[in-house]
């Protein structure tokens, strides 16, 4: 998952066109949906028939190996070095990937987490990390024990959100190319902003449903489901400001998933030991609270154009990019 997120930061910036960026980035995080979805539908039904839960874990792993294969045998770092990028498309996505030096990079660090832009998108992605993951891994639970529902039923109402979602990310991803009509920060900072609060609205209104208000917390659910969208707008915002460093704030952003991933099951075993109402109640006060922390220091710190460490300038040049740098922080301040 974490090397997944890297590529869906990475990628569009060679392979993507410039105007389709975002339906790009959109198309391909949809791979955090189609994934949980499959998997919980068969899940039900594996676990309810003669195969036992044993084979879901065969099935993912056979299936990973095979696509793993053919993504190794197809794609390439750059357009014009895969056999399967037509003559006359891959000078068009070679022209729209960032222009960098060919002399070995060094990756600016220190400028980077100076840099309030960063700093934004990385606690934003952290919120966002929380949110979403809580219900990856115990959306199942919640509804099965919460809503109170069958196995198989238990199956179709998580999976449902997913595809929902699916179908929201690509018109998400049109609208971050095409509402060319509004400026830059309306498009990237303040939409993904809103999402985020759409979010937080579904947690806190998840601890007034009851077991016997399934279409509601279904709703709800699907609701929450919507931070993935989040994740497209954080993606764009983040090749905006990082520009040819995107690589290395997608990391940044991928670790942290894997660290939220590995810390999230023994915090929730603690709080929400019996998977009760009142305790899952605690829990999404908890996440409302991280996710409007984590959007106030977004729309605050994040700029919606490339940061200064993003200036290629010679070594003799160092004084004027400094100047670029106290502009730059003057004017976040």
């Amino acid at each position: 998952m974490a090397f997944a997120n890297l590529a869906c930061g990475a990628v569009p910036t060679t392979w993507g066109k410039a105007t389709s960026k975002a339906l790009f980035v959109s198309i391909l995080t949809c791979s955090y949906q189609l994934g949980p979805m499959s998997a919980m539908l068969n899940a039900s039904y594996m676990c309810t028939s003669t195969l036992g839960w044993q084979a879901v874990y065969y099935l993912y792993g056979i299936l990973t190996i095979a696509i793993f294969t053919v993504f190794f045998v197809v794609y390439s770092n750059t357009p014009h070095k895969n056999w399967m990028t037509p003559k006359k498309v891959a000078p068009v996505c070679d022209n729209n990937a960032p222009k960098v030096s060919q002399k070995k990079q060094v990756i600016p660090y220190g400028k980077m987490v100076t840099t309030g832009s960063v700093w934004g998108i990385i606690v934003s992605a952290f919120a966002d990390s929380i949110g979403y993951e809580i219900f990856l891994l115990y959306g199942p639970i919640y509804v099965n024990t919460v809503v109170k529902t069958e196995i198989q039923q238990t199956g179709v109402l998580a999976a449902l959100p997913y595809l929902i979602a699916m179908i929201i990310k690509p018109v998400t991803g049109v609208f971050l190319d095409k509402a060319v009509c509004v400026s830059d920060y309306t498009r990237y900072i303040f939409f993904t902003g809103i999402v985020e609060i759409v979010g937080c609205i579904g947690f806190f209104a998840l601890t007034l449903t009851s077991s016997n208000m399934t279409c509601l917390a279904v709703a709800l659910f699907t609701i929450i489901t919507i931070l993935s969208v989040h994740n497209v707008g954080l993606m764009n915002i983040s090749q905006i400001v990082a520009q040819q460093y995107t690589h290395v704030l997608s990391s940044i952003i991928a670790a942290q998933n894997s660290v939220v991933g590995l810390i999230l099951p023994p915090v929730v075993a603690f709080c929400v030991p019996h998977y009760e109402r009142g305790e899952w109640t605690a829990v999404f006060y908890g996440i409302c609270s991280v996710l409007i922390v984590a959007n106030i220091i977004f729309i605050t710190f994040t700029k919606a154009r490339g940061a200064p460490f993003t200036q290629v300038a010679p070594r003799n040049e160092s004084s004027t990019e400094d100047i670029k740098q106290s502009e730059y922080d003057a004017y976040d301040m």
